[in-house]
């Protein structure tokens, strides 16, 4: 992605490189392991319901899916 201004000016740009973090652990993985006990707070954007949940929940719930 990427957009200019009228006077031709970067406001923005978005780049993908594919398997950069590849060294990186799996960050929903890793904080439900090492602090599943941390509350969070999720939901849907553009709704105004927000949850209130451990990390450990949370991945519980998104491993149901």
């Amino acid at each position: 992605m990427f957009s200019e201004d009228q006077n031709q000016c970067c406001k923005y740009v978005m780049g993908i490189v594919h398997d950069a973090a590849a060294y990186m652990p799996d960050l929903i993985e890793y904080f439900a392991e090492e602090h599943g006990s941390m509350d969070i707070k999720a939901g849907v954007m553009g709704k105004t319901d927000i949850e209130t949940m451990t990390m450990s929940a949370y991945r519980w719930g998104i491993m149901q899916c």
